[in-house]
């Protein structure tokens, strides 16, 4: 049965505002674009319980202190696109392996921009938070999907041998920015539309010239 919070009902206010109900998932899942959009500084728990349509008092009584809430909200994101990456990357060859679990990694960025936005945030700001995100087993699992096929391609030749965190940055941070940054790529044409169709042909044309460059 899923976690939910529910607004309990207080004199005074309308009894329409009193049904509001919240499962964990979508408090978070705010929650992460909050901290994206605010940064951790800037984002207000308040306001983000009246985003919710929910009393303020019921996010600290859920998750605790805000460090505790963006801890919840990253792990939740992150494991999110483990499970995609981790669910295609299948293929005859290692080539096909790297070029299905890149692909699929940015279109799960374009999905949901605010988590890509999270991380360069906090990667440019040396904070416990940033420690936090690359020790997280998550992240640490998301990478050895990469070594694993990396590793492949080398004991077969088809492949260099890079380092795998370069291939993770140049996919998720370097290509993700064309994805997750509608606002610009829209202007210059890079991404015609922001139907999922044209961020997976982009993200296809990304993979393709990574690839290229770890091709033996």
């Amino acid at each position: 049965m899923p976690n939910i919070v529910s607004k309990p009902r207080r004199r005074g206010r309308p009894g329409g505002c009193d049904e509001r109900v919240v499962h964990r998932e979508e408090m978070l899942t705010e929650a992460l674009k909050a901290f994206a959009e605010k940064g951790y500084d800037g984002m207000s728990m308040r306001e983000l319980a009246a985003k919710l349509g929910i009393s303020h008092g019921l996010i600290p009584a859920r998750f605790g202190t805000k460090e505790q809430l963006w801890k919840a909200a990253f792990d939740q994101g992150m494991e999110s696109l483990l499970a995609q990456v981790n669910t295609i990357h299948k293929g005859n060859t290692a080539e096909d392996k790297l070029r299905n679990a890149a692909v699929n990694l940015l279109v799960s960025l374009f999905k949901f921009p605010a988590f890509l936005q999270l991380a360069n945030y906090e990667g440019a700001r040396n904070t416990a938070r940033l420690d936090y995100i690359l020790e997280s087993s998550a992240h640490q699992k998301l990478i050895a999907v990469f070594k694993e096929i990396i590793d492949e391609g080398v004991s077969t030749g088809e492949l260099k041998s890079i380092n795998p965190s370069l291939i993770f940055f140049l996919i998720a941070h370097g290509g993700g920015a064309a994805l997750c940054s509608q606002p610009l790529t829209s202007k210059i044409d890079l991404l015609k539309s922001d139907e999922l169709d044209s961020a997976k042909e982009v993200a296809e044309e990304i993979v393709e010239i990574v690839v290229r460059g770890v091709k033996v």
